[in-house]
């Protein structure tokens, strides 16, 4: 919504037809141009509808110019010891999504952010990667690689495309109110001003290194 409120021209990826369709309308209630989020129905966990979605993006004759890795599946009930208790089913679901899903979603964007000159991709994460909170230890670990990967992404497309602008961070939101943290006070819009900055920065800007929403650089990350 923040993006194409910015006057960018947005493409809204997951599974949810329904909820695609009402964070269009939400960006054309607040001020964004009619058309400005387009949905675009698609399965993360699947390489097929991933590379379907990255071949719709192309066929719009419209360059990409950023990605933003925000979806994740929150933690399963599984009591209070979750490594232990929870189900492989449950398991795999949950790493799925919230690595192989942005690892899929990634490697498909980065083609078409290379024909632009520039590779500028925000991981929506948490500090949960580094935490050991009993009850979530579940979802810890699925955040921890998720880190690594956007660091990681980051260092390699450096490595490999020294002649694109890459700029790959991840940005964590803080106790945000989503449809995962329905607990929180804090409005989902408090990460829109840093995101807008990480994604509109100029030539030379950071690369693997981790933010939060605040402009904070997050003191235990390895960058």
């Amino acid at each position: 919504v923040s993006l194409a409120l910015a006057g960018a021209r947005v493409f809204a990826t997951g599974r949810r037809a329904e909820r695609l369709r009402e964070t269009a309308h939400a960006a054309e209630a607040l001020g964004a141009a009619s058309g400005a989020v387009s949905p675009l129905p698609a399965d993360i966990t699947d390489p097929d509808s991933v590379a379907g979605a990255a071949a719709a993006i192309a066929s719009r004759g419209v360059p990409l110019l950023a990605l933003v890795n925000n979806a994740a599946l929150p933690s399963p009930p599984a009591g209070p010891a979750p490594l232990q208790d929870m189900g492989l089913d449950d398991w795999r679901r949950l790493v799925t999504t919230n690595v192989t899903g942005a690892w899929l979603v990634t490697r498909a964007a980065l083609p078409l952010l290379y024909e632009t000159g520039a590779a500028r991709v925000i991981f929506v994460t948490c500090e949960a990667g580094w935490e050991d909170t009993p009850c979530v230890g579940h979802y810890n670990v699925s955040t921890s690689p998720f880190n690594s990967l956007a660091m990681s992404f980051a260092a390699e497309v450096a490595a490999r495309r020294p002649a694109v602008d890459a700029q790959i961070n991840p940005l964590i939101p803080g106790e945000a109110r989503t449809e995962m943290n329905q607990g929180s006070a804090d409005s989902p819009f408090a990460i829109a001003s840093m995101g807008l900055l990480l994604l509109s920065h100029g030539p030379d800007g950071p690369n693997g290194r981790f933010f939060h929403r605040d402009g904070r650089h997050v003191p235990f990350a390895y960058a």
